[in-house]
């Protein structure tokens, strides 16, 4: 699991939408690393302003175990993400 999320994150990070969203649901649901919402509520907010519906309905139900300063910390992170494709050497 551990192995799979650090794929998906590095998709995500290139901005890979279903990748966004896996890794959010990973965060959120602790599959492979210690849960964490704000992380979760991040690339699931990245990936529902990509259009993914699945990424809007579940940042509906993790906001509500959060705090109105654990979402800010969250949207602030989402707002200042820009997507960074990997140099074909793998940097």
């Amino acid at each position: 699991l551990a192995a799979a999320l650090k794929w998906y994150l590095r998709a995500a990070k290139q901005g890979v939408v279903l990748a966004q969203r896996n890794v959010g649901m990973m965060y959120g649901l602790g599959i492979g690393i210690e849960r964490n919402d704000v992380e979760a509520y991040r690339w699931l907010s990245i990936a529902a302003a990509l259009g993914d519906p699945q990424s809007r309905r579940t940042l509906d139900f993790l906001g509500k175990r959060m705090t109105r300063k654990q979402i800010g910390e969250a949207k602030f992170k989402a707002a200042t993400f820009e997507p960074r494709p990997e140099k074909a050497d793998g940097e």
